[in-house]
């Protein structure tokens, strides 16, 4: 063991085995402090609400999606052609009502 005089100028050394011995002195309250962080833990681990978040982001179709939903249209089968823009609102109104009755149905429950 060396005296405090050379611990203080030991130039920034550590001593393993004085390290260790001044662990196993307090090893009480090292145990004691590992249960109580570890209770905590599990503690908020268990009694937290979860949070979960999703988010989703929709993309207008390109005039390319579209073409093949206006094969067979216009001309003489008196359809008219869907625009880009037609096409994305039905999507949106649907995906709305979808949505919309889903939340209906939980809220039922």
């Amino acid at each position: 063991m060396r005296n405090d005089r050379e611990r203080l100028s030991g130039g920034g050394e550590i001593d393993l085995f004085e390290l260790v011995e001044g662990l196993w002195k307090q090893k009480v309250l090292n145990i004691v402090t590992a249960v109580i962080v570890t209770a905590a833990a599990v503690a908020y681990a268990l009694l937290a609400t979860p949070i979960y978040e999703a988010k989703v982001f929709v993309q207008s179709p390109s005039q390319s999606n579209v073409t093949q939903l206006n094969y067979g249209r216009g001309g003489d089968s008196g359809l008219p052609m869907l625009a880009v823009k037609d096409v994305y609102d039905i999507y949106l109104r649907h995906l709305q009502s979808e949505s919309l009755r889903r939340d209906r149905e939980f809220s039922v429950l």
